[in-house]
């Protein structure tokens, strides 16, 4: 599939700056807090619960998508 054919079919047309984000301000700070809040459990008590808490902060980072956008299609 090609770029043009994805901007035309997401975007309909338009050129909107800014429009293929689909998350906000609090979205981003709750990642931030939940990852930061992970380290810090990590940190005072390294065992496995927390360990995967840590990697399911890393995997959010990596892997940006609202659960909306798995919803659709």
């Amino acid at each position: 599939m090609s770029m043009e054919r994805v901007r035309r079919e997401v975007f309909k047309g338009q050129d909107v700056k800014g429009a293929h984000r689909s998350g906000s301000e609090g979205a981003a700070l709750a990642v931030i807090g939940y990852s930061v809040l992970a380290w810090v459990l990590y940190a005072l008590d390294t065992n496995p619960v927390t360990g995967m808490l840590l990697g399911l902060a890393g995997a959010w980072i990596a892997n940006p998508v609202s659960p909306s956008q798995h919803l659709t299609r």
